[in-house]
């Protein structure tokens, strides 16, 4: 299991990931998420592990759970506000499940996101919220008050 990159996308089914082989390894459309939008794109990353289809060929499979969530660590307080990196390795029903790197599990709330998030992105945001489980929720907005002042200069400015 690793994180790989993708380097190519095919829309009738699925992504190729670079597994440090002359030959790159395919994910099917069926480990991806329905909407396309969400797909990734070339240079994004995803955590795959092996499997083979039905004519024995080698190809990749999506993971996530236990063997991601083991890797991470536990946020406390200090991690409050702080601004933080991650890639999306897990669509839920309201948002996207983040693994930051040498830290925590993340979620990014639909409404909290800056446009549709992509599988497997790498997505920038700020700590909002510090969760009992050691677990943050992450933002993309700004601070009200940062984002107060963008909204003074465009309404001064027409």
């Amino acid at each position: 299991m690793g994180w790989l990159e993708v380097v190519g996308v095919r829309p009738t089914h699925g992504v190729f990931v670079y597994n440090g082989i002359s030959r790159d390894l395919f994910v099917s459309m069926d480990e991806l998420p329905t909407d396309r939008n969400e797909w990734p794109a070339v240079g994004d990353k995803l955590f795959c592990s092996l499997t083979w289809d039905k004519k024995g060929r080698l190809m990749g499979k999506l993971v996530k759970g236990s063997p991601i969530t083991s890797q991470a660590s536990l946020a406390d307080d200090s991690w409050l506000n702080q601004n933080v990196k991650g890639t999306i390795y897990h669509f839920l029903d309201e948002g996207a499940a983040l693994f930051i790197e040498n830290g925590p599990i993340a979620f990014l709330h639909q409404d909290e996101a800056n446009g549709i998030p992509r599988l497997g992105q790498l997505v920038h945001g700020r700590v909002q919220f510090v969760r009992d489980d050691g677990r943050i929720n992450i933002t993309q907005r700004q601070l009200r008050t940062d984002q107060q002042k963008d909204d003074a200069g465009l309404i001064l400015a027409s």
